[in-house]
């Protein structure tokens, strides 16, 4: 009897060496290959962007990890929004305004950041990415006739404020190591971003140009100090603000008034 536990012991002691020994060489050879999740991290700099009483833009860096045949295409887009123009024409010999007209369901900032290349817009358009792809799913009306070009107005106006961007070669790669790459791409964020949560999706696309997956992150604006006192305000005490601000122009009033005063005793 005795002799049989001892073997039983033996056998348990084998057992366990064994389990430990492709334990460890499963790690080993996990090692050497990039997990799914390393692979798939998506990383957003800052994470969080304070608004201050002096913001004049902020510099966005996203990074992640590709495998050396793939390429990368990013988009950063803000939350949906509706925007309305006063549409305007001659009636007569007057010029005036003859409706207004209505943008639904598009971003209040979209970013398409391609890689160098002079058709990455174009292979970008084909996997369903891009302003094209805006335009088609926004709704339109109104009380008049709708231009039809109002939908590429609306993109140019964005574009000078600099919330609608397509971006050539703002994307860079580094060198292959360990069977994987590293991409990198920097924006500057413009002053004029709203506050709320931005969504940023970078589509990995292989040799054929074909979409193979999807790194989702998101980085959130906020308004701090001053301006966050201010913002609070103008939505919740609009008699506060108010007061406050009829206030602040008769004091700017008065210091301007002095100081000119003071400017023209010179003469």
């Amino acid at each position: 009897m005795e002799v049989i536990n001892t073997m039983r012991r033996k056998l348990l002691i084998v057992s366990a060496l064994c389990c430990a020994g492709i334990l460890v060489l499963f790690g080993m050879v996990s090692a050497g290959f990039p997990s799914a999740a390393a692979q798939d991290a998506l990383n957003v700099t800052p994470e969080v962007l304070d608004i201050n009483a002096f913001f004049a833009g902020s510099e966005l860096t996203v990074t992640g990890t590709l495998r050396p045949s793939e390429d990368v295409i990013i988009e950063i887009a803000g939350k949906d929004t509706e925007n309305s123009f006063d549409l305007k024409g001659h009636n007569g010999p007057f010029w005036m305004t003859k409706g207004t007209v209505y943008l639904k369901n598009i971003p209040e900032l979209y970013l398409l950041l391609l890689p160098d290349g002079r058709d990455w817009e174009e292979k970008a358009q084909g996997l369903g990415i891009g302003l094209k792809h805006l335009k088609e799913r926004a709704s339109i009306s109104g009380s008049v006739e709708v231009p039809p070009d109002l939908f590429t107005m609306f993109a140019e106006l964005k574009d000078t404020e600099g919330l609608y961007k397509v971006v050539p070669g703002a994307i860079q790669y580094s060198r292959e190591t360990d069977g994987t790459k590293q991409f990198s791409a920097v924006y500057r964020l413009p002053a004029l971003i709203g506050t709320g949560t931005y969504h940023v999706i970078a589509t990995t696309v292989s040799e054929n140009a074909a979409a193979v997956t999807q790194m989702k992150s998101h980085f959130l604006v906020q308004k701090i100090g001053f301006v966050q006192l201010i913002d609070e305000m103008a939505t919740n005490d609009r008699i506060i603000y108010g007061v406050t601000a009829v206030v602040t122009a008769l004091m700017a009033g008065l210091a301007m008034g002095f100081i000119f005063r003071q400017g023209g005793g010179a003469h």
